[in-house]
């Protein structure tokens, strides 16, 4: 099943509580998804929970049904803007849309930018500290 994510009045975090909670990324190295890249997700009880680095350099926790698609959800894109992006990625459309959806979602952006894709922040900041 897995542990909830800590949703207290303190939010301050470490990599040692988001590894043990099951957080990874597009690197082997936990602190370099976060501090690098900004993003880490995790399935948990049928979603995923991903941590974005926001400006500023905390991070937002959001979180997205496992039953809802890219295609769904990006639908909007042009098809000329699903090549130019696939051409960015070095990779097909089908092999892109293959991947776990937090992986296709840091991709896409990366390429859009994060608010274009996510949205302005709720609010709800996290402070990461590496004691890894």
């Amino acid at each position: 099943m897995g542990t909830p994510f800590p949703r207290s009045k303190k939010r301050e975090l470490t990599l040692r509580q988001l590894s043990n909670l099951g957080f990874h990324g597009c690197d082997c190295s936990l602190a370099v998804c976060l501090f690098d890249y900004g993003f880490a997700w995790r399935a948990f009880e049928g979603q995923w929970e991903m941590l974005i680095r926001r400006p500023g350099g905390n991070f937002e926790l959001l979180t997205w049904d496992m039953s809802r698609t890219i295609e769904r959800e990006f639908g909007w894109m042009p098809a000329e803007d699903w090549r130019r992006f696939c051409s960015a990625m070095g990779s097909s459309q089908e092999e892109i849309l293959s991947r776990e959806v937090p992986d296709t979602l840091q991709n896409l952006s990366r390429y859009y930018g994060y608010e274009n894709c996510f949205g302005t922040s709720t609010g709800l900041l996290y402070y990461i500290t590496d004691d890894l």
